[in-house]
């Protein structure tokens, strides 16, 4: 029998790199006329419940294995903008803050500009908390995420198991129904970013902001974790040149993604400095710049 649609996803067990999530589960579509593969980036993640990355051919509804598929996404949910500015009035109260303005005092105007350009916040219920808002090139407040760090040393303070207490202010605050839908920290420079500059991009949102205090002619992002080092992270960037500093003991995982994504058009370059030097795992260039500055 042969098949009754122009396009289906391929039949069989080949898989190939996932442009979003970088692993080896992807499935792509064929022309079923000439059982060629389409683009790069058409097609379906096996990882449905981890990554989900599904795009189909043209914007049609494509049925594989004769049975259609419909897919609904719900709209990331947004905060109001009084939710930033309360937090950013009560910023001093910020660990982070405390911190940076010690240890970078003799850096003054940057260390401002870049507080006031990330717009680092402070949740005013939880003491020594700071505020990384997400806000995207459109200037929509996507996500508010609450870390606390200890005001002497800048390191994350550590909970129960020593695990690293993580929030978000949409929990904390209990918005019902909220979608929370990510974009890179730091997005919001993107309209003011010339076309011929580079993006470096990093793990930390403490590192995004203590690179743009040391090196301002850069501009910096942050993923907000290793595994957001993805193309629905990236695409708003896809344009620039993109330079990424994994987290030592991230390198090859990052580089594998890196190679998926540039076979979409994208321009990324891996540093591999820190696989270099002799640091611990889960070292980042922050922690280099501090230990070095504090020597």
């Amino acid at each position: 029998m042969s098949n009754m649609y122009k396009y289906s996803l391929e039949i069989g067990s080949k898989k190939f790199i996932c442009p979003n999530c970088g692993e080896k589960t992807f499935v792509k579509y064929v022309d079923n006329e000439t059982n060629n593969y389409l683009s790069e980036d058409l097609g379906r993640c096996d990882r449905e419940t981890n990554c989900g990355y599904h795009k189909k051919p043209n914007n049609e509804i494509v049925i594989n294995n004769f049975k259609s598929e419909t897919v609904v996404r719900k709209p990331a949910t947004y905060h109001e903008e009084d939710d930033t500015l309360e937090s950013f009035y009560f910023n001093k109260r910020s660990s982070l803050i405390t911190f940076l303005k010690s240890t970078f005092d003799e850096r003054e105007d940057e260390l401002n500009n870049a507080i006031e350009k990330f717009m680092i916040g402070h949740y005013t219920n939880t003491k020594d908390s700071t505020v990384f808002w997400q806000i995207d090139n459109k200037n929509n407040i996507r996500a508010g995420k609450i870390i606390i760090y200890n005001p002497s040393t800048g390191k994350r303070s550590k909970g129960l198991n020593d695990a690293v207490p993580i929030n978000w202010m949409h929990k904390v605050k209990k918005i019902e129904d909220f979608n929370l839908e990510q974009c890179l920290f730091g997005l919001n420079q993107l309209p003011e970013i010339p076309i011929d500059k580079k993006i470096g991009i990093v793990e930390s949102e403490k590192t995004a902001v203590i690179l743009t205090i040391m090196y301002p002619d850069y501009y910096w992002m942050a993923t907000g974790g290793k595994q957001n080092f993805k193309e629905t992270m990236l695409k708003p960037i896809k344009d620039y040149k993109i330079v990424a500093y994994p987290d030592k003991g991230e390198y090859e995982d990052w580089l594998n993604k890196a190679k998926s994504l540039n076979q979409l058009g994208y321009r990324i370059e891996v540093n591999d400095w820190l696989e270099t030097i002799d640091y611990d795992t889960g070292t980042d260039l922050a922690d280099v710049i501090l230990e070095v500055k504090n020597d």
